[in-house]
């Protein structure tokens, strides 16, 4: 029995090295930052009250924005939420968590991907918000 276990450890670890090059579809990346976003918006929303309507609003308006403009008001809305969430390490890194799925860099010009990846994470953090504001 024991030499099954490490056969079957042994076959494994063969496999390991390649599982850094598994390729994340662009639909399964999209549910991720759905409920990563829907999950970041109701527990933010039910631990800050304060940030329920005016994130709302901001994805209201945002989901609407094109790519040359939504950069630099996305990355308002990161600098306040992080600034909201501040006494929370935990709804902090989530908050972190999310923009890593999204990939948004300030610092460049907002392509299509990326720009369809903010949009689904505001759609979805806007039902976390939603969810929260009815309460528990």
């Amino acid at each position: 029995m024991k030499k099954l276990v490490i056969i079957f450890l042994l076959a494994g670890l063969m496999f390991f090295p390649g599982c850094g090059s598994v390729e994340i579809s662009d639909d399964t990346q999209d549910v991720l930052i759905q409920i990563s976003a829907r999950r970041l918006g109701y527990h933010g929303g039910q631990a800050y009250p304060v940030i329920i309507q005016p994130g709302i609003a901001f994805c209201k308006a945002a989901i609407h924005l094109n790519a040359g403009e939504i950069g630099p008001a996305f990355e308002d809305a990161i600098t306040w939420m992080e600034s909201e969430l501040g006494d929370d390490p935990l709804l902090a890194e989530d908050l972190e968590s999310v923009l890593s799925l999204i990939d948004f860099d300030p610092s460049v010009v907002v392509d299509p991907v990326t720009l369809h990846k903010i949009r689904v994470g505001l759609l979805a953090f806007r039902s976390g918000l939603m969810a929260a504001s009815q309460g528990p």
